[in-house]
């Protein structure tokens, strides 16, 4: 019954091969150096857009106008059809 309790606590002892310990530890060097390397990449990839955001919101401003633009004078063609069409009458 003592057995059974203390092995599931977790120890380590020299039963472990230093090779399983030297692995561990590299994968662990490895995780972080990915993420790392990770982390700097979106950080180039993010300030790059938000440069381009920056460099195309008067594009943005100008589309806006360029639409407010061409529904008036879409408004404006349909009064012309319409006084035309008043006039053939």
């Amino acid at each position: 019954m003592r057995y059974e309790a203390d092995s599931k606590k977790w120890q380590l002892d020299r039963q472990i091969p230093i090779s399983v310990l030297l692995l561990m530890v590299g994968q662990t060097l490895a995780g972080v150096w990915f993420f790392s390397r990770f982390e700097a990449t979106t950080l180039i990839r993010l300030n790059a857009l938000e440069s381009q955001v920056t460099a195309y919101s008067s594009v943005n401003e100008r589309l806006a106008r360029l639409e407010v633009v061409t529904s008036n004078n879409s408004q404006m063609l349909s009064d012309i059809r319409s006084s035309l069409m008043r006039s053939k009458l």
